[in-house]
């Protein structure tokens, strides 16, 4: 979860940066699009500004191979260019929320990054 919050948070910065330099404001809104007051892009918002900072900021262990490929799909999604546009916040949630199923609760012991 970690690893991912972070690729999403220099996405989102790496955005905002370059709108920045287009128009002079700050808004990374390539990621938010088409779903901006649906409850998944509320939170995943919420969460890359918030504990997304904090963890870029710090990172104790990012998965960078992990970040890597996080960063390029979600740029494929969103590309300027792109025939296509995926709904980035519905689509995160619902790959997390397999691979999570998938990989069964956490135990102690167990790494969680």
């Amino acid at each position: 979860m970690a690893s991912l919050l972070v690729a999403l948070y220099r996405l989102a910065r790496q955005h905002a940066e370059a709108e920045a330099e287009r128009s002079g404001r700050m808004q990374s809104e390539r990621l938010y699009a088409g779903g901006e007051d649906n409850w998944e892009t509320v939170a995943m918002r919420s969460l890359i500004w918030g504990l997304g900072v904090d963890l870029a900021d710090k990172p104790r262990r990012p998965d960078e191979a992990m970040i890597d490929t996080v960063h390029d799909v979600v740029v494929g999604w969103v590309a300027p260019d792109s025939d296509v546009y995926v709904e980035v916040a519905n689509n995160i949630t619902e790959a997390f929320q397999a691979a999570a199923q998938a990989a069964g609760p956490a135990g102690p012991g167990r790494d969680t990054r």
